[in-house]
């Protein structure tokens, strides 16, 4: 997605619409899901949330450059028009 972006913004190269697999998120939720009660105490807390912080802030930048793609090829439809 990265390089899509890259190309679009600074080459001005379109490129095709990224797809987002929620299918990845179902996978780690449940992975999340059967690890957790296998585990107590703070040390796997504080390691859980660490993991799901991260998870989430990529799950989000993935999302919003998703949203930047799909504006960037409706800015270019409406640029040739």
């Amino acid at each position: 997605m990265n390089a899509k972006l890259r190309g679009l913004i600074c080459d001005k190269i379109s490129a095709e619409q990224e797809e987002i697999s929620e299918e990845l998120w179902e996978k780690y939720k449940d992975a999340i899901e059967e690890w957790q009660p296998r585990l107590t105490g703070s040390y796997y807390i504080h390691g859980l949330i660490d993991i799901s912080v991260v998870a989430m802030e990529i799950r989000w930048l993935a999302r919003e450059g998703k949203k930047l793609l799909q504006a960037s090829q409706h800015t270019d439809q409406e640029a040739k028009l």
